[in-house]
């Protein structure tokens, strides 16, 4: 076959996009396990995170079963459905679309020396996209032990700066109410 033809060039390249295709395909299929796998044990870093507890990947299931203690679904009226499992079942995400009455939020509970912490996922706007992450919350249900973000559009420049360690120490030990109760 001539190689300075067009139908030579053709086949070239449509059989070049096939391999890759094939390539790039079965690559994505064979590593969706180990991708999931992270994401659920960066879910527990973030969780553990707001409570003080820093680990790795490797360590994150075996903490995170340590000082968890509870992981509870709570219902719009305040109700709590017990067979729900919070950790793989439920995205906040997908549960504000949901009418009230079908919501669950969930809510984990970590005990550290005697002392028990509640930590509830936040999600709100941001400028490009969605900002997520935990806040837990000491005893007294008013003071903010830890924080945690994250951001799937953020701009690399502001947007990212709420992952900082800078941004984050701002939020520990203030206070949801003021002496008045109001947020």
């Amino acid at each position: 076959m001539n190689r300075d033809s067009n139908l030579y060039t053709f086949l070239f390249a449509t059989i070049m996009v096939l391999v890759v295709a094939t390539v790039l395909a079965f690559t994505s299929q064979s590593l969706k396990d180990l991708q999931k796998e992270n994401v659920r044990k960066e879910k527990m870093q973030n969780i553990l995170s707001t409570v003080g507890i820093v680990t790795d990947r490797d360590g994150a299931e075996e903490l995170f079963n340590k000082y968890i203690e509870s992981q509870l679904a709570i219902q719009n009226d305040g109700s709590i459905d017990a067979s729900v499992d919070v950790f793989n079942n439920v995205k906040l995400s997908l549960e504000l679309k949901k009418l009230p009455k079908e919501q669950n939020f969930p809510l984990y509970v970590a005990k550290i020396e005697s002392k028990k912490y509640y930590i509830i996922p936040i999600r709100g706007n941001g400028l490009w996209n969605a900002i997520y992450g935990y806040i837990s919350i000491k005893e007294d249900l008013n003071t903010i032990k830890g924080v945690v973000f994250d951001h799937i559009g953020e701009t690399a420049g502001l947007g990212a700066e709420i992952t900082q360690d800078w941004f984050i120490e701002r939020f520990v030990d203030e206070k949801l109410f003021d002496i008045n109760n109001n947020l």
